[in-house]
């Protein structure tokens, strides 16, 4: 009888702390998975960003081929922008590959799968799902199921965090155990073959709590380290002890694999990528004309946003959300003079770097061929010399072209150039407005403030992604062993390979036969599928958010300190 294979998503989970945390004796449960089974840190995907890089993992395929680089993209021949999710993915999912192979399934909290999609089995979806009030379930009446037996199902209670650090380690601690009791719930109530549960406060936790573990930071402070500086262990000790109750609910001869989307650490500094275009004559700005009503209108929104109570802020938002979607829309864009902007940034890390291009944007004014060529080089040629002004040093790690490591139906949809910055120290931010055109070191920000945004103490983002992430494959067929150069794609094929299915071609990654036991690997010889396992029924380019979901989202992805 084929066994089954349970896994564990510990999204932005890192060695740099676990193994830390393992020499003093701390997560017992996740120690003796890493202890004995074969273990690796785990590239990630370029960009290291969750909607990417856990759409890589589901696919097994780069982004060329699945379409997802960022939270946001733009519409075809357009500037606007839409909220990317699992509709906008081009290529099938690993649970919809199993289903299709006759193999029960049971997915929870994966980010980049709502709409939940029809599998064999069921899935809870995970981090942009606007709520529980959407339909965030399949089968839909899975929700109503899991209140009626477990209670009420927390989806997004890690990401509030304007009543401080204990009300928000509270929150955290209510959603782990909220959803790992679902999980628990289902784990014996349902048929399965492959399981998948998804932590996600334990990136959440990293992102607003960095400063507290990380003496370097430039929001470190003694006294509150003192503090609040045991908290993300504290998360990951309630994690552990979840994975403890799992592990003695599945059966004993269950394969089990643990592991990251990417990893984690903290960053010094904000370098607003949109200012250094404008400076360097790449983006311009329109000659703001005396527009009284204009003015009136965005002043009374900025003040709206900072002065108004959060209740009423709320209340706008949930009755206005397509208005308030088209003001800040109309903020945001129409300040940019297309018919004079060359390059241009987009994304929620900004790290994108798009050329605007004839036949590709609707007011592209780069000619295709000798012309782009050379302005990208430019571009590419005067960011490795872009410097921090406090040290002298260059910023720029890694630039990439969009060929050189995206291919596939999607490529076309990449930025032109993808940028990596060094030590991952330094994050980028978009400032938006004809004030982003001024000259000189405020491409660099110096003065990030923690903890003040005029309301009660909320916590403000401190740390950020690494690419490495980490894995764990533990079972009697596995070596304990250290394995290396294991990519983030590789993860599909290896487990549609322990399950005993071909593995199709058309995947990027590859199976982890280092990882096995040799007696295993001989009588179980790769197998591949040649029909091509491309998803033509994916709404790429769609927006499939309403007004009022996309406003859920947009407001999410605020708390977490993507968008200022």
């Amino acid at each position: 009888m084929q066994r089954k294979v349970f896994g564990i998503g510990l999204d932005g989970a890192t060695y740099d702390l676990l193994i830390p945390w393992f020499k003093k004796g701390k997560l017992p449960n996740l120690y003796k998975l890493y202890s004995n089974g074969a273990k690796g840190t785990l590239e990630s995907s370029i960009p290291y960003m969750s909607p990417t890089a856990w759409t890589s993992f589901m696919t097994g395929k780069n982004p060329g081929k699945h379409g997802i680089y960022d939270f946001v993209q733009h519409k075809d021949n357009s500037y606007e922008i839409f909220f990317c999710n699992a509709a906008t993915r081009k290529a099938k999912s690993l649970w919809k590959i199993l289903s299709e192979n006759d193999k029960w399934v049971g997915v929870i909290n994966v980010p980049m799968t709502y709409p939940p999609e029809e599998v064999k089995g069921f899935l809870i979806s995970g981090m942009e799902a606007p709520g529980v009030q959407s339909q965030f379930t399949y089968p839909a009446t899975l929700y109503k199921e899991l209140k009626d037996a477990t209670g009420e199902y927390n989806l997004h209670g890690d990401y509030y965090t304007r009543f401080g650090p204990e009300v928000y380690l509270k929150n955290v601690f209510e959603t782990i155990e909220s959803q790992c009791r679902a999980a628990k719930y289902l784990l014996r109530n349902h048929t399965w073959d492959f399981f998948f549960f998804v932590f996600g406060s334990t990136d959440r936790i990293q992102h607003f709590f960095w400063k507290y573990i990380d003496p370097k930071h430039p929001g470190y402070r003694k006294e509150e380290a003192e503090k609040y500086g045991d908290y993300i262990l504290k998360v990951y000790e309630a994690v552990d002890g979840e994975i403890g109750e799992f592990m003695s609910i599945v059966p004993k001869d269950t394969l089990v694999f643990v592991m990251s989307d990417h990893g984690a650490g903290g960053y010094h500094k904000i370098i607003h990528l949109d200012r250094w275009l404008s400076r360097e004559g790449y983006l311009r700005y329109q000659l703001q004309k005396r527009n009284i009503g204009k003015e009136v209108f965005k002043k009374v929104y900025v003040q709206t946003r900072k002065y108004f109570p959060r209740f009423l802020k709320d209340a706008l938002k949930s009755y206005f959300p397509e208005f308030r979607t088209k003001i800040e829309s109309n903020l945001i864009l129409s300040n940019i003079d297309w018919q004079k902007t060359r390059v241009f940034s987009l994304g929620i890390e900004a790290t994108h770097i798009f050329i605007n291009e004839e036949g590709r944007f609707p007011m592209g004014v780069v000619k295709s061929g000798r012309e782009y060529e050379e302005l990208r080089a430019e571009v590419i040629r005067k960011l490795y010399e872009l410097k921090d002004p406090s040290t002298g040093e260059k910023v720029v790690a890694k630039i990439y072209k969009r060929e050189d490591i995206f291919s596939g139906e999607c490529a076309r949809k990449a930025a032109d150039l993808i940028v990596l910055w060094k030590n991952d120290t330094y994050i980028t931010r978009r400032s938006y407005g004809g004030d982003s055109a001024s000259s000189g070191n405020d491409i660099f920000d110096d003065n990030l403030k923690y903890g003040e945004i005029g309301e009660l103490m909320a916590l403000e983002q401190t740390g950020t992604h690494r690419i490495n992430g980490m894995f764990i494959l533990y079972g009697d067929i596995f070596d304990k062993k250290e394995i290396h150069s294991a990519k983030i794609i590789d993860l599909a094929p290896t487990i549609i390979h322990m399950l005993g299915l071909p593995v199709p071609s058309d995947m990027d990654g590859r199976v982890l036969t280092e990882a096995y036991k040799e007696d295993f690997l001989q009588k179980n010889l790769i197998k591949h599928k040649t029909k091509s396992v491309k998803d033509v029924s994916g709404q790429h380019g769609q927006n499939v958010f309403s007004p009022e979901e996309e406003s859920v989202i947009k407001e999410r992805l605020k708390r977490l300190g993507y968008i200022e």
